[in-house]
C-alpha cells in the first residue's frame, strides 16, 4: 500500500474546510494511481469538508485525528490486503498472427512493439491483475 499524509495542526476554534480538502487532493493527483491520502488533523472537520472527500471520484483521502490515525491506516491496510486477495488472475491468453504497419505501435501486457512485424504467435502466462506503482 502506497499513501501520502497531510498534517494539519491548528488552533482548537478552526475546523478543516473542503478549501484544506481540495489543496490536499491535488497534491494526491499528481502521485501514481492507486496511493491513498490520510489527511490527519488535531481539530474537527466541517461537515462540507467530509462531503469534499466522499464526492471524490478517482482518489481516496481518509480523514483522521490524532486519536485515530493509526487504526484508520491499519483498517486501509487491511482493506489494501483484501483487495490483493480478490485480483483477477489469467492463466494463459494467446495472441495469434499479429501484423503491424510501419507506423503501427503496440503494447501487449508491456511488450512494446513498434514498426512493421508480423508475429505468429504470442503466448503469455499468468497475468496478475495487482495494482504496484513503485
Amino acid at each position: 500500500m502506497n499513501y501520502i499524509m497531510q498534517l494539519k495542526f491548528k488552533s482548537p476554534m478552526y475546523k478543516v474546510q473542503p478549501k484544506d480538502i481540495r489543496e490536499f487532493s491535488g497534491t494526491l493527483h499528481k502521485q501514481a494511481e492507486g496511493v491513498i491520502g490520510f489527511f490527519v488533523t488535531n481539530v474537527q472537520y466541517t461537515k462540507n469538508a467530509e462531503n469534499e472527500v466522499t464526492n471524490l471520484k478517482k482518489r481516496k483521502i481518509i480523514l483522521c485525528n490524532e486519536n485515530n490515525i493509526i487504526e484508520s491506516i491499519k483498517l486501509a491496510l487491511k482493506e489494501h490486503e483484501k483487495q490483493s486477495e480478490e485480483t483477477s488472475v489469467i492463466e494463459e491468453i494467446v495472441f495469434e498472427n499479429i501484423e503491424l504497419n510501419e507506423y503501427d505501435k503496440a503494447d501487449i501486457f508491456g511488450i512494446k512493439i513498434e514498426g512493421k512485424c508480423k508475429i505468429g504467435t504470442l503466448k503469455v502466462k499468468r497475468i496478475a491483475n495487482r495494482f504496484k506503482p513503485y
